[in-house]
């Protein structure tokens, strides 16, 4: 919004015949970004010019007026208001030094100010007074002698304009005649005209018309004469000219104003003092400049705002002083570097702060950062800001590659969108190129930054989570039996609160890859001290050779149990690289490259394809500690001895199910043939589902939405194998296996069958894997080494084709994720072999696999194995306490193992959203805990019996030699018995039932202390009495205390299980909460592919194929709404927990009373 000026300002100085212009006038231009209307007013000395552009003004006094002789406005004066009737528009009124100033006397110097006047405005008012007619037209005028004028020649000011402007800049060509203006082009680019005529006194009327308007006035006052004499022509020439030059014509007269005597203070008087005609044509021409005067626009259209005009400001007025005339195309010219250098820094300004801001939403604020924000938006840059703007950046960091290539887009079209709209004529999009060179390099910056941030806080984390594990190592606590037990569920414990903490960024999975790999030694040290575990149990062996894990028997598969089996004893997360490819092209030689090995997977020389179903081999992963290999190489694809391509398909299906990364081999070039080759990938959408079919959908079980495939399929390599060519593509010159690759895969523009029939494989690549990748392979020997590559010495082997294994091989093992399933669920060995039962199985028995139902039976087979597992581990550490103990420990035992149960069991569970295997975990912990209690009380009751037996055991002998019936034998009872009980009590373990036995054992004694009483003779009867008394009291102490034990008992053992309880919805949260995170991680890994597939479509100008997409996009960022785990899960696992706790409270109370 334009802030009114308060006053008018000078705007272009004139001393001493010299014009230049005031900067600090400049300055405030440069602030106004709205567009501009520029009135400016010209005309001779003292004719009240600057009295109308008040009146436009709104105000009755600002541009000054003289009551004298003498000229008031020097130069160029300015004052910028509000526009009154166009919104977000300010009105800059001109108001110029008169012209013919007798002060002056240089009549060069009144033509520049005219000039400029024409240049600068959009509507050119020409004040005079009196009347119209040949004497106010040759006072329009001014003496100036040119080379082309050597005689004293009459010419006006607007006659000479096309000697004072120039629309082009001459060429070369032309430099003899670049006094010679084609002026009939000033009629597009010159301001509207309006003549104002001041203390009119005559009647508008005509001789041959009668009563005329004004505009007819000045019409018939710019009538040309005919006739081609000198006089004729100096009569036409101002008149042709304003005819020519100007694009509209208008003309105001004016009445005089005030009487006389209020003539010279007429700025001073109220309205009531001026004459209400001249009033009224007063509004009626303020009315028409407002209505009628357009913005300010450049040669070819462009709109020109308050930072424009002051630019275009000092270029002409830098041009006349230079002694050069001003050229419209040089001002264009030079505005436009100007702007648009200046459009290319607000551009990279809104990409930062629109960067910045999005970081905000991240969730991390600090008043500092919007501070810097505001300071980036607001203030022009200061030398430091940038260094100041990426400290702040980068203290909002780290975010996900996802997120920060999807605001570098959002932003980055934000940039573009306010580059376009500041700048002009950048023709050869150069500035837009900088724009984008500037934004590409920030966003690398920033990229780098963020990359660094992310790996520096992930390694913070851990090191803080470490500590969990630190501790326990230093004390020794893992060096007990079941220490490597304890130490992988601390470690998993750190990976689960590692993997749930957000905003770790994009080097999450390397940190934790080499975090895990540093621990390796400390765990294998660990591992091989337990005592607990055999040596089998502590040794995973890698398979000496690969096995077959797949057969194909005359065209049905089978698995094979051997492999399953072995399968089931690795329990480590599992990265499976798979080779799918037509027969003979050397799949088996790359799988044993990944293996270490030189031979392994059979190598054929022959015509005959050597492997037959899927052979899998197992080994320890080279870079990933705690994690298996599983190379799956595949039969030969197209074998003429099999002649069955739907068996082929269920192979290449099989590998696409079954894989973290699928490499397609193939020989000779990535060409139409090798992808038609490749139709086994346009069958996928039939061969498998994503989600199974609800009943709803069952005529339509066949369609199948593959745009999903994306979020579930392996990343994609294809190795090209003997590869002779040069990669080098005719438009692009040399490019990169990847680039090559791509250039491939490119899709033909149109809808023929033709079309369709070449495009298929090539989208449904592009759409079904997240990632994609190429390596070319030289011939690996000679030819007549060929057929035995696998007995080969390296030296024996071309080392460029080493080089290429080489770089696959690291790519394969460092870009290889973990195998998941359909939610993000990392599979184990075990879990992978039930997975290759179930899909052989559907497929034997001719269905489609689906990868919903296979995670919900894998699911099934899994937590099953999870419920014993922890089971097993909660046994085991029950085992370990020696009954009797106190209930207080006991619990505590209790509680400790219960958790690790629940740990074990949420380790290896999945998929249980109903809590259904939990609650049969809980289940069976709380009825072992149960029966285990009532041990506990059985040993306790038994130890403390024997105990008081073997104590009483002197005290009757001493009551069968009657050494009690002597007087004075009570006093002498009651010290043994009080032994006893002292006894007793300072043993230690007795544990539970310790109150309760000593209890029954002294009521079981009081007959007989009551008879030893009675008989001793040495008491008087009264003192029997009290000590009668004392023994009641005793006793019912006694049983106090008992009843209080049981008491505290009871709660101890129903707090322990509510804890438990607790620490089990703890731990089934913090599993939905990571099962959460891996889904979400699946989108994004998905989108992510989506975005990339989108931009490279746009790209390359599919933009109805990208348009497509962005539904695809949209339903994917929608996934995962809900909170299943608090509206579902939690009600169903209180419910059963409740049962549980009732259950055991019976079996405690029964015990207890009876």
């Amino acid at each position: 919004m334009c802030t009114a000026m308060p006053e008018p300002v000078c705007l272009v100085g004139n001393v001493n015949g010299s014009l230049h212009v005031s900067d600090d006038v400049i300055e405030y231009l440069y602030k106004i970004n709205q567009p501009v209307v520029v009135v400016s007013v010209v005309g001779l000395y003292r004719t009240g010019k600057s009295y109308l552009m008040n009146r436009l003004a709104g105000k009755p006094t600002g541009f000054a007026l003289g009551s004298t002789i003498e000229s008031k406005t020097k130069g160029i004066w300015m004052w910028c208001v509000p526009h009154p009737t166009m919104a977000q528009h300010t009105l800059v009124l001109l108001d110029t030094e008169g012209l013919g100033d007798v002060d002056k006397g240089d009549s060069k110097n009144d033509a520049w100010i005219f000039c400029l006047a024409v240049l600068l405005s959009s509507t050119l008012v020409y004040n005079s007074r009196g009347t119209i007619d040949n004497t106010a037209l040759e006072k329009l005028q001014y003496p100036l002698t040119t080379k082309h004028c050597i005689q004293s020649l009459q010419k006006g000011y607007v006659a000479e304009l096309a000697e004072h402007i120039r629309i082009r800049s001459p060429s070369p060509e032309g430099a003899e005649d670049e006094d010679e203006q084609d002026d009939c082009h000033f009629v597009q680019f010159f301001p509207n005209f309006i003549w104002t005529v001041r203390d009119f006194l005559l009647e508008l009327v005509c001789e041959q018309k009668g009563q005329i308007t004004e505009d007819e006035y000045l019409d018939f006052a710019l009538q040309l004469k005919k006739g081609i004499t000198k006089k004729i022509n100096d009569y036409n020439l101002p008149r042709q000219c304003i005819r020519s030059y100007f694009p509209t014509r208008k003309c105001f007269v004016f009445p005089m104003p005030a009487s006389q005597d209020n003539m010279g203070r007429l700025e001073h008087l109220d309205e009531c003092d001026i004459w209400p005609d001249f009033l009224k044509v007063t509004q009626r021409f303020c009315s028409y400049v407002f209505k009628e005067s357009k913005v300010k626009t450049l040669k070819g259209g462009h709109r020109v705002t308050g930072r424009m005009f002051g630019h275009l400001v000092r270029l002409y007025v830098d041009t006349i002083s230079s002694g050069n005339v001003p050229c419209l195309d040089n001002a264009v010219v030079a505005m436009a570097k100007i702007e648009n250098q200046a459009a290319v820094e607000e551009g990279f300004k809104v990409y930062q702060s629109g960067m910045e801001q999005q970081k905000l939403l991240f969730g991390i604020n600090t008043k500092n950062t919007v501070f810097i924000i505001h300071f980036t938006m607001t203030s022009d840059p200061k030398p430091n800001s940038k260094h100041v703007y990426l400290l702040q950046v980068k203290s909002l960091f780290p975010v996900s590659i996802a997120k920060i290539s999807e605001e570098h887009q959002r932003c980055s079209l934000l940039s573009t969108t306010q580059f376009m709209k500041r700048s002009f004529k950048d023709e050869n999009s150069e500035y837009l190129e900088a724009l984008t060179d500037k934004v590409d390099k920030h966003y690398s910056e920033l990229f780098d930054q963020n990359m660094e941030m992310s790996e520096r806080k992930c390694q913070e984390l851990l090191s803080d989570l470490y500590k969990e594990i630190s501790e326990p190592l230093q004390n020794g606590e893992y060096t007990k039996p079941g220490g490597y037990e304890l130490y992988c569920t601390h470690r998993d414990n750190i990976i689960t609160q590692y993997q749930r903490q957000p905003n770790k960024g994009v080097k999450a999975e390397d940190v934790l890859e080499i975090f895990l790999s540093e621990r390796s030694v400390e765990a294998n040290s660990i591992l091989q001290a337990d005592k607990r575990l055999s040596e089998n149990e502590k040794k995973i062996q890698a398979m000496p050779e690969p096995v077959c894990l797949v057969e194909n028997v005359n065209g049905s598969l089978r698995a094979n149990n051997n492999a399953i089996e072995y399968l089931d004893g690795i329990n480590q997360p599992v990265v499976v690289v798979s080779v799918v490819g037509l027969y003979r092209t050397g799949k088996s030689y790359l799988m044993n490259r990944l293996a270490g090995k030189q031979t392994g997977f059979a190598l054929g020389s022959t015509i005959e394809s050597k492997t037959k179903g899927i052979w899998i081999w197992c080994v320890p992963h080279p870079s990933k500690a705690g994690h298996t290999l599983v190379l799956l190489d595949t039969e030969g694809l197209g074998d003429v001895d099999k002649g069955d391509s739907k068996n082929d398909a269920w192979i290449f299906c099989l590998a696409v199910l079954l894989s973290s990364t699928l490499v397609y081999n193939s020989r000779g070039t990535i060409d139409n043939t090798a992808l038609e080759k490749l139709h086994y990938v346009t069958e996928l959408a039939e061969q498998i589902r994503v989600k199974s079919p609800s009943p709803a959908e069952g005529e339509d079980e066949d369609e199948q939405d593959d745009c999903q495939f994306v979020q579930f399929f392996p990343n994609f390599i294809w190795t090209v194998r003997d590869f002779v060519l040069e990669l080098v593509i005719e438009k692009k010159g040399q490019v990169t296996e990847d680039e090559y690759l791509e250039f491939a895969l490119q899709l033909k523009k149109g809808m023929s069958k033709k079309d369709s029939n070449y495009n298929l494989p090539r989208q449904c690549i592009r759409s079904y894997f997240p990632t994609r990748k190429c390596f070319v392979f030289p011939l690996p020997a000679s030819q007549d080494n060929m057929s035995r590559l696998e007995h080969l010495d390296e030296r024996d082997i071309y080392p460029d084709f080493l080089k290429a294994t080489e770089r696959f091989c690291e790519y394969a093992f460092k870009e290889s994720k973990v195998k998941t399933l359909k939610g993000g669920h990392r599979v184990t060995g075990r879990m992978f072999g039930h997975l290759v039962r179930l899909y052989v199985d559907t497929i034997c028995s001719g269905n489609v696999p689906c990868l919903e139902n296979a995670v919900v039976s894998l699911a099934k087979i899994e937590n099953q194995a999870a419920v014993q597992e922890g089971l097993k581990v909660y046994q085991q550490g029950m085992e370990q306490v020696k009954l009797p103990v106190g209930i207080g420990e006991f619990t505590a035992e209790h509680q400790k193992h219960s958790n690790m149960a629940t740990t074990i069991f949420m380790r290896h569970s999945f998929k249980d959203e109903q809590g259904e295997y939990l609650g049969k975990l809980a289940e069976a912990v709380e009825k072992r805990y149960a029966e285990l209690l009532v041990k506990n009380i059985e040993v306790s009751e038994k130890i403390c019996q024997e105990l008081l037996s073997d104590l009483y055991k002197d005290m009757s002998t001493c009551l069968q030699n009657g050494e009690y019936t002597k007087p004075g034998g009570y006093e002498l009872y009651c010290t043994h018995r009080d032994n006893i009980i002292t006894q007793y009590q300072i043993k230690p373990n007795k544990g539970v039932k310790a109150a309760d036995v000593l209890e029954e054992f002294l009521r079981n004694r009081n007959v007989e202390a009551n008879s030893i009483l009675q008989t001793d003779k040495k008491l008087t009867e009264n003192e029997k009495k009290i000590k009668e008394e004392k023994e009641k009291a005793a006793l019912i102490e006694q049983q106090k205390k008992a009843a209080e034990e049981k008491q505290v008992a009871m709660e101890q053992a129903m707090r322990a299980q509510k804890e438990s309880h607790e620490e089990r919805m703890q731990q089934m949260k913090n599993k939905f909460e990571e099962g959460k995170r891996l889904h979400q991680e699946e989108l994004d890994k998905a989108v992510e592919s989506k975005l990339a597939e989108q931009k490279d479509f746009l790209e390359k100008g599919f933009k109805d194929r990208a348009n497509l997409l962005d539904q695809e996009i949209e339903q994917l960022k929608n996934k995962n709404k809900g909170n299943f785990f608090k509206d579902y899960v939690m009600p169903i696992i209180s419910t059963a927990t409740d049962v549980l706790s009732t259950v055991l409270q019976y079996k405690l109370m029964r015990k207890a009373m009876f």
